[in-house]
């Protein structure tokens, strides 16, 4: 008979502390669903009060060519690299010449 009474207190205890729990976790639940709502709309209205001023601005064309520019010189860097490369690449594929009938 004791184990039975045991059992029944755990589960009764269990019980009456989730009912007096549940509600401090809905409210922390809520309060951090509140709480990242604002953040992400803080966030937002931040990033297009930014976006607004960038595209006005002159600088922001500056920028936008200069890393074009850059991009363009280091592919072309890129490729003259790879053309002046000693040895043939492993890749490359089969001279035609020398290939096979078969």
């Amino acid at each position: 008979m004791g184990r039975d009474v045991t059992k029944a207190g755990i589960v009764a205890g269990t019980i009456l502390a989730g009912l007096v729990l549940l509600p401090v976790l809905e409210e922390i639940a809520v309060v951090g669903v509140l709480f990242l709502v604002a953040v992400v709309s803080f966030a937002l209205f931040v990033l297009v009060v930014l976006w607004h001023a960038a595209r006005r601005h002159p600088m922001v064309g500056v920028l936008v060519g200069a890393w074009l520019v850059h991009r363009h010189d280091r592919r072309v860097r890129r490729a003259v690299d790879a053309r002046s490369w000693p040895c043939p690449s492993p890749w490359a594929p089969p001279d035609p010449r020398t290939r096979s009938h078969w």
